[in-house]
């Protein structure tokens, strides 16, 4: 039986280039622990194939674009977990460049927020320049109107982003503030009690407003709108 070091040596890179020329010897690499199913094997001979020597060479074109201490943001993939942590390994394709104008707390909230409400405004809402859309979201680079709703709390905050027309809605009732049939799309996050029937009813334009709605709307069969 074999005694496994707590570091033995190994041959690395940790940059990009001619394999003999980038490929060393690295004495200290730490033994991780093993997982289930895993097996720790002592390694007699060991080959050197063609694709070994080719992403050594070529494997600085999977990340076009980035760069070692870039400040990126991302969302983990669906089924991911571990983002409150120190390191987490993302997938290259799931990252963006943080915006330079835009703190770390900001960036954190936009990779699964903001697809969505892109996905909602754009995909979906089919939203376009000189519009007006209310209930959420404020400025997506779009040319449009925004009226949204937020804590009495935060109205200031939300103006200072762009924000046309604020409803602080812990102190009035935005299907009561807004013109009746004004609004051209309606972004939801959650609907509450009451307000498909009769907020959205009324403030949509009766002939071409849209809602898109993360949630269920109730009793859509009651009064049914495109």
């Amino acid at each position: 039986m074999v005694n496994v070091p707590a570091t033995f040596k190994s041959l690395e890179y940790a940059t990009f280039g001619n394999f003999l020329e980038v490929a060393t010897m690295n004495p200290d690499t730490v033994q991780k622990p093993l997982q289930p199913g895993d097996v720790c094997v002592q390694i007699v001979s060991a080959a050197v194939n063609p694709i070994d020597y080719k992403l050594a060479q070529y494997g600085a074109a999977i990340l076009p674009g980035f760069k070692i201490s870039d400040a990126v943001h991302a969302m983990a993939g669906m089924t991911a977990t571990g983002s409150v942590a120190e390191f987490l390994d993302v997938d290259a394709k799931l990252l963006a460049l943080k915006p330079s104008k835009m703190s770390f707390n900001e960036a954190a909230s936009v990779p699964l927020a903001g697809q969505a409400s892109y996905q909602a405004l754009v995909t979906y809402g089919k939203l376009q320049a000189n519009q007006r859309r209310g209930y959420w979201r404020v400025r997506f680079g779009l040319d449009a109107e925004v009226a949204t709703t937020t804590n009495a709390r935060n109205v200031a905050l939300v103006k200072s982003l762009g924000a046309d027309q604020v409803v602080g809605y812990t102190t009035e009732r935005w299907g009561n503030v807004l013109a009746e049939h004004s609004v051209d799309l309606i972004y939801d996050c959650d609907m509450e009690s009451g307000s498909w029937n009769e907020d959205v009813h009324k403030i949509l334009k009766p002939e071409s407003g849209v809602l898109v709605t993360l949630g269920q709307v109730p009793d859509a069969i009651k009064a049914p709108m495109e």
